[in-house]
């Protein structure tokens, strides 16, 4: 495809070549990727007009009328205005059920030719999580450029992660890079999310070493995971949902993998502590890493008695369904967070 772009570097020298753009499409699932996608497209516009615009839309949380408001009038404090439609998978659906439901056949048409051919003065970015757009949208076709996240190979995907921290500021040690990939399977995509998470975690010093890594596969998030898993220990509702509320940057049922793990966890610790297993056996057998893992499994079998732990297990399963099911950000953070209220027992 013309004009097609699988790096930073090479989308942001375009950028600068051609001095401005009227619409692209991006495919990517990587936040921090498409953060400076938009900040390399703002600030091209930037050097044309200082008082450009930029308009934020998470499609999943948006009225369609502002969504055709922000795309069809004009700049309001400056020349030109950049729209980045974020999450567009969640607007193409809601656009094809109000087309289907409501009978507003031309809806389709309309956005399609609002995105192809935006008034003067706006610009606009066109993101989606994966490379599918529905056939009804065939139309949007020719933007100025596409950027795809690739889907790196082993080596590759190595030099990527290294050379990545060290365009963000971020002193990653060759042996980090090579433990996430491990825990990531050598998934792109998976070892992608999981460096945000990095990033995240060592934003104050800036340092990633392999230590934080296994850290972050253990315990996820470090501290702040650790902090929460203290407040579910001792079935503290509100703090959970502070803790959780502040540490939302991943998916839902990854999230919600690791608390499941905790309670499997427990269960095997109490069968094991029946069969007389000793601390250090414990610890072998769990695969205990973090020094205070077997305490907060003491302090679990406390609050979590025995017989609470068949209807908490189903319940996991059903959430994990569910999160599963729903791609949106937004209702997933909800059925997670209903979930934490749930293993707090201020729910049923």
């Amino acid at each position: 495809m013309k004009n097609a772009f699988y790096e930073l570097d090479e989308l942001k020298a375009f950028l600068a070549k051609k001095g401005s753009f009227r619409w692209g499409l991006v495919y990517c699932g990587n936040h921090s990727v498409i953060e400076q996608i938009q900040n390399i497209c703002f600030e091209t516009l930037k050097a044309i007009s200082p008082s450009t615009e930029l308009i934020k839309i998470h499609s999943h949380e948006t009225k369609l009328e502002t969504v055709f408001q922000e795309l069809s009038s004009f700049p309001m404090f400056g020349e030109h205005r950049l729209v980045v439609l974020r999450y567009a998978e969640a607007l193409l659906a809601e656009l094809e059920k109000q087309a289907k439901e409501f009978r507003r056949a031309k809806i389709i048409e309309e956005f399609q030719k609002y995105v192809c051919d935006p008034p003067q003065g706006i610009h606009i970015i066109l993101h989606f999580q994966e490379k599918k757009v529905p056939e009804k949208f065939a139309k949007l076709q020719n933007p100025d450029f596409v950027f795809e996240e690739r889907d790196l190979k082993d080596k590759d995907l190595l030099a990527y992660l290294l050379q990545r921290a060290k365009v963000l500021g971020y002193e990653m040690h060759l042996d980090a890079a090579e433990e996430l990939l491990r825990n990531s399977a050598y998934d792109s995509r998976k070892a992608l999310r999981y460096f945000d998470q990095l990033l995240l975690f060592k934003i104050q010093d800036k340092k990633i070493n392999k230590e934080d890594v296994t850290e972050l596969f253990d315990g996820g998030q470090g501290d702040l995971r650790w902090k929460f898993q203290d407040a579910l220990c001792e079935r503290k509702g509100k703090l959970m949902l502070t803790y959780f509320l502040s540490s939302f940057p991943e998916e839902g049922h990854v999230s919600l993998g690791f608390y499941y793990k905790s309670f499997l966890d427990l269960v095997r610790f109490r069968l094991l502590q029946r069969a007389g297993l000793s601390t250090s056996e414990l610890r072998e057998v769990l695969g205990w890493k973090h020094p205070a893992a077997g305490d907060r499994l003491r302090l679990m079998s406390q609050k979590y008695p025995p017989q609470e732990m068949p209807k908490i297990l189903k319940n996991f399963l059903e959430f994990d369904y569910y999160l599963r099911q729903d791609a949106n950000p937004v209702r997933s953070g909800l059925i997670l967070t209903y979930f934490l209220l749930f293993l707090a027992g201020e729910r049923e």
